[in-house]
């Protein structure tokens, strides 16, 4: 028997559905949306994939690191103008607290910049302004993404496959400029695969949650997999009322995919990291993550990061520094290793409390909001927020302005709390609970 789809009981609004306030259907409205806000979404997200792609452009790498910090400055103008809106408050609290971290000696116009630029980020596509046209943007901006996630996982098996050359860093980089960049793509694309097969459990999402997957065993960055594998065990454990034999099957197909990739039925000549000369000798598709194995290469820079952070405890060395580990001059980049640490050593304490704040506000807004939340919704919310708080222990792209998986991450944070909050149970007060009159003796 063929597994079926949730009823349309299971999600809050479905296509025969009308939006509340509007008149038109689910589908309705997503179609006005695009119409709206497609152009928007599309400018904020072209500067970033286009400066992190493979493929050799006429166009001057300066245009395209500035060009993006203007669009975000427009779009943040843009929200602004739009108005309607509120501050939440967590997340204002979270920008104040990394003020101070401003007020150093070491600190220079470039970093100020870097600063500006990512409250920009926060503003334009995060969750800092709430208002339904804003939030409504942020929807555009996600559902192009998960399909830019799935259309860059194909496109770089396909490459691959085709033998055509890229330049680009790893061993695996797709149609991407780092296999760094395509891993946490290709994990985001695997749980969004899945969650798209438990909605509607059709082949063609097992066909691309394999494709997906392969993609990331490919780049063989081990928090990618960790984070992706975390969040995707946690949606299958979590799903209740759907059908044994679809989540088994599922299940199954992620362990037959893996098997098969690192069987060696599937093997390629690997290229040298400019991706102009292929080597000799034929390698298997995970050897990469198998050569890596246990080899600890994030340590040092947890260390450094600490030794940053007890030098100044209080506000940080200072917003998008860093004294000691990897740092690239020429290219202007630093590798903090951790986003949690990178919080201590470049915002101190000031910085950790107002990301705890943040956390503490969504989380409020969240517990308010489940119970009337759809299990759809608490899936595809819980498998990318656990993708997220793992992957960030390893990466620090978390105050990283021009980052793509920073863009991902706040425009995911954005959407994600318009969606808590859509779903949020007014308050209920004392005042408000019903009086209940004593009985009286006879």
């Amino acid at each position: 028997m063929k597994a079926k789809a949730l009823k349309s009981t299971d999600h809050p609004v479905e296509p025969n559905q009308a939006t509340p306030g509007t008149g038109l259907t689910a589908t309705q409205q997503r179609q006005r949306d695009r119409k709206h806000y497609g152009f928007w979404a599309i400018l904020v997200l072209a500067p970033f994939f286009v400066r992190e792609s493979a493929f050799k452009l006429p166009v001057d790498d300066d245009v395209l690191f500035f060009g993006r910090f203007a669009v975000m400055a427009l779009m943040a103008a843009m929200v602004i103008l739009w108005g309607g809106w509120r501050v939440r408050l967590g997340v204002g609290v979270m920008l104040a607290a990394t003020l101070p971290s401003l007020f150093h000696d070491e600190i220079g116009k470039e970093s100020v910049m870097r600063w500006g630029a990512w409250v920009m980020v926060v503003i334009a596509v995060g969750p800092l302004l709430a208002s339904q046209r804003a939030s409504r943007f942020r929807r555009v901006v996600w559902e192009y993404l998960r399909w830019l996630f799935i259309g860059i996982c194909v496109a770089s098996l396909l490459v691959s496959m085709l033998g055509i050359p890229l330049q680009g860093r790893g061993l695996f980089y797709g149609v991407l400029s780092h296999a760094m960049l395509l891993a946490p793509i290709a994990g985001l694309a695997t749980i969004d695969c899945l969650y798209r097969y438990m909605s509607q459990p059709k082949f063609i999402w097992l066909l691309l949650l394999a494709g997906t997957a392969t993609t990331m065993l490919l780049c063989g960055s081990r928090s990618a997999i960790l984070a992706c594998g975390s969040g995707c065990l946690w949606m299958l454990l979590s799903m209740r009322g759907l059908r044994r034999r679809q989540t088994i099957l599922a299940l199954a197909f992620l362990v037959g995919v893996f098997a098969v990739v690192d069987s060696g039925f599937l093997s390629f000549e690997a290229k040298n990291k400019f991706g102009t000369a292929p080597r000799v000798n034929e390698r298997v598709l995970t050897e990469e993550l198998w050569l890596k194995g246990g080899t600890d290469t994030r340590t040092w820079l947890w260390n450094a990061r600490l030794r940053e952070f007890k030098e100044s405890p209080i506000t940080g060395i200072g917003y998008a520094l860093t004294f000691y580990g990897r740092i690239s001059v020429k290219a202007k980049q630093i590798e903090p290793g951790s986003s949690y640490l990178a919080i201590l050593s470049m915002t101190g304490l000031f910085g950790a409390v107002g990301w705890l704040a943040l956390v503490g506000d969504l989380s409020s807004s969240y517990q308010r909001s489940a119970p009337s939340m759809s299990r759809l919704d608490r899936l595809a919310l819980g498998g990318t927020a656990i993708f997220f708080v793992i992957h960030l222990a390893f990466e620090g792209y978390i105050y990283a302005c021009g980052s793509l998986v920073g863009l991902i991450f706040y425009a995911w944070l954005g959407m994600a709390w318009d969606v808590v909050e859509r779903n949020r149970l007014p308050r209920v007060t004392a005042s408000a609970q019903p009086k209940v009159q004593p009985v009286k003796s006879a």
